[in-house]
């Protein structure tokens, strides 16, 4: 595995900023909370991000990543339109 300078856990969910500002995510993935298919214990980079990520945060079924261009990229459950 790379370096990861950023992990950030968000009910099953972890999502991890590696040295290269690419996302990865392991976890249960509820709701694809983590924006990917990726639901084992396994650290798993998520390949269809074109973009470098400059942060990461994860609570209960939603993820966000920021990118280094300052737009905010959202996933997860959107169970009352907070998404």
């Amino acid at each position: 595995f790379p370096k990861f300078l950023q992990v950030k856990g968000g009910g099953d969910s972890v999502l991890y900023l590696d040295e290269s500002h690419r996302l990865w995510t392991s976890g249960e993935n509820s709701d694809g909370a983590s924006g990917s298919l990726s639901t084992g214990d396994e650290p798993t980079r998520v390949p269809d991000i074109s973009f470098e990520c400059s942060g990461v945060w994860g609570e209960g079924n939603n993820s966000m990543v920021m990118a280094k261009d300052g737009t905010l990229w959202v996933s997860g459950r959107n169970a009352y339109g907070e998404l």
